[in-house]
């Protein structure tokens, strides 16, 4: 009996120490769970404020390329009412160089005209002086 109380004892023993053994790998489990639990938060956060930031920079980034899009838009709008009146400007210069061409070409005409009728008055001139001159006067 003393065998079967001594095999008893030592089996309460092992059992004891195992059930101690069970109890700290319990707390390192609780432990661990606990640590990688906030680890697991901590990245949670982390990852929400990141994709946080990143909508604020892509809302920014858009916003920056609507403006950038409208501006571009208004200075091509700008350009082509610059180029509409550039070109209403262009049309009313060749309308005056055309006019004044014409003018030119009248008044060249004019000079020739002017000119041909002083030769005419020189010669006719000339040829009462000869006239006179013959006659004696």
């Amino acid at each position: 009996m003393s065998d079967k109380v001594d095999t008893a004892v030592r089996s309460m023993k092992a059992v004891g120490t195992e059930i101690t053994q069970w109890e700290n790998r319990k707390q390192y489990v609780e432990n661990e769970v606990r640590q990688l639990t906030q680890a697991k938060e901590a990245l949670k956060a982390e990852i929400e404020k990141k994709t946080s930031d990143y909508a604020i920079y892509i809302a920014q980034r858009d916003s920056e390329t609507k403006k950038q899009r409208q501006d571009v838009l208004d200075e091509r709008a700008q350009l082509d009412r610059d180029k509409s009146e550039f070109q209403d400007i262009l049309k009313q210069f060749k309308k005056e160089q055309v006019a004044f061409a014409d003018k030119k070409k009248e008044v060249d005409n004019q000079n020739a005209n002017y000119e041909g009728q002083m030769n005419s008055i020189r010669e006719f001139v000339i040829a009462v002086q000869r006239a006179s001159s013959l006659i004696g006067l």
